[in-house]
């Protein structure tokens, strides 16, 4: 679905409605602002939440660094009013890459500070989400008794996952950042004997924070395509 010009649209959108229509669990858009040519993954997902009735509707995975958190709180918050509660919110902090750098320079975000930036971002969403006035004092952001409006469908907010175990890697600071601040975990590129693991390593995360979840989603993220030809859908 990339295109520097005129991306598909009509296709996605009739994907989008036909996932809903036959009994899919979600559909998920991407999140990049100059690394890929592809839509924004937020006004793409309000408008699918406009189109659709059922079927939730996720990031996989949205780079929350790349923009400012309180601006984000109220745009996801009216995403999840506008779906009636069906956004599902996977983030990650990008990959270490030279072309990542370059996005967040060219968004005037500092690639060094992500990992930093993306727990303050879900920090200050959910106190932000709870419409009581909130105080913060960050790095380089500071509330004083603010609220935003509308608050999202669900009291407590849409539902986050946070990348871990990315290529089997087992990183502690990951499954840490889970055990405190997630409600899932979303992964990729990993092996199937890999995802119980995950799972494990998420649930000892989940205990050593005192928030005991068995039944917490994890996501994989993975790339097929689909096609009534097999030499073309095999390409």
């Amino acid at each position: 679905m990339e295109s520097a010009r005129r991306p598909p649209v009509e296709t996605c959108w009739t994907m989008a409605r036909r996932a809903d229509q036959v009994g899919y669990d979600a559909v998920w858009v991407g999140d990049s602002v100059v690394a890929k040519p592809r839509l924004d993954a937020l006004t793409t997902l309000a408008y699918l939440a406009g189109i659709t009735t059922r079927v939730r509707l996720g990031t996989a995975v949205l780079l929350p660094a790349l923009r400012h958190p309180v601006v984000l709180a109220q745009q996801l918050a009216n995403i999840d009013q506008i779906s009636q509660g069906r956004l599902l919110l996977g983030l990650g902090v990008g990959w270490s890459l030279p072309s990542a750098e370059r996005e967040w320079a060219a968004c005037g975000a500092n690639h060094k500070a992500r990992v930093r930036r993306l727990e303050e971002h879900i920090e200050i969403w959910r106190k932000l989400w709870t419409g009581e006035p909130v105080t913060h004092q960050g790095s380089d952001l500071d509330l004083t008794d603010h609220r935003i409006g509308p608050l999202p469908w669900r009291v407590e907010g849409p539902p986050i996952l946070i990348t871990a175990g990315n290529r089997g890697e087992l990183l502690p600071a990951q499954f840490e950042r889970f055990g405190r601040l997630g409600d899932g975990i979303i992964t990729t590129y990993v092996n199937f004997e890999e995802i119980p693991v995950i799972r494990q390593r998420a649930l000892e995360a989940l205990a050593r924070h005192g928030r005991p979840r068995a039944d917490f989603p994890l996501v994989v993220y993975t790339t097929v395509r689909l096609d009534d030809d097999v030499v073309t859908a095999s390409a």
